[in-house]
């Protein structure tokens, strides 16, 4: 901790990047030198304490006396919610923060000592079986829309495509079929005709038939010479 009478941490942002990630934006006064590695947000809520280490820090090295400083912090497991959260850097620096929210605070917060002063970081509070958290609910809950509609989408597209093929499939056996189509009806017109022809034949065989008959019948009743006009 370097020789100022009060160091003090000026809090621009302190909300929620993500449904499981933290930012935190603030000007340290009073020292001369931030760490740039060990940072940890320190939360506390009904279900117990959280550590939730740093993934992204400050770009351009360790800030000092009057330098912007952010960083931040992911959980490590499913979200939950905290009354209390507390910034450790290293062993010497904590800074207690206000609840996350778009708002800044009222004023500098002053910097103390880390609690852990011996660097031994107490192990994280087992998360009960049954607690879930919102956070990873709702992430669950839209991977599993996401999922539903790429399968709809899937079979939305899969339909159209076979119904596509079933139409060019059903244009193309008409086309097949339309030939024979029309010779079918040639044929039957063909068919007719023979049948009429057929018709007419046996109508003149019947004629025939009966002129013959009638003709045989005439000659039978004319007189044989040979047997003296009888």
């Amino acid at each position: 901790m370097a020789d100022w009478d009060t160091p003090t941490f000026a809090l621009e942002r302190f909300a929620w990047d993500a449904p499981d990630q933290l930012q935190l934006v603030g000007v340290f006064s009073g020292l001369e030198r931030v760490p740039a590695d060990d940072a940890v947000l320190v939360v506390q809520g009904p279900d117990g304490m959280r550590r939730l280490p740093a993934i992204s820090h400050t770009d351009g090295g360790p800030a000092g006396h009057g330098d912007r400083w952010s960083a931040a912090f992911g959980w490590l497991e499913a979200p939950v919610a905290f009354d209390r959260a507390r910034l450790e850097l290293g062993t010497d620096i904590a800074v207690e923060l206000p609840a996350p929210g778009d708002g800044v605070a009222e004023g500098p917060i002053p910097v103390r000592a880390a609690p852990h002063g011996n660097g031994a970081a107490p192990a994280p509070t087992p998360v009960p079986a049954d607690v879930t958290g919102a956070a990873d609910r709702l992430r669950r809950e839209a991977e599993l829309l996401e999922e539903t509609l790429a399968t709809a989408a899937r079979a939305r597209v899969e339909t159209e495509q076979r119904a596509q093929a079933t139409i060019v499939a059903l244009q193309q056996r008409v086309a097949e079929l339309e030939p024979a189509s029309i010779e079918l009806a040639s044929t039957r017109e063909e068919l007719e005709q023979t049948r009429d022809a057929l018709a007419a034949a046996r109508a003149a065989l019947a004629d025939a038939r009966s002129g013959a008959q009638e003709l045989l019948d005439r000659l039978s009743r004319i007189p044989d010479p040979a047997a003296g006009g009888r």
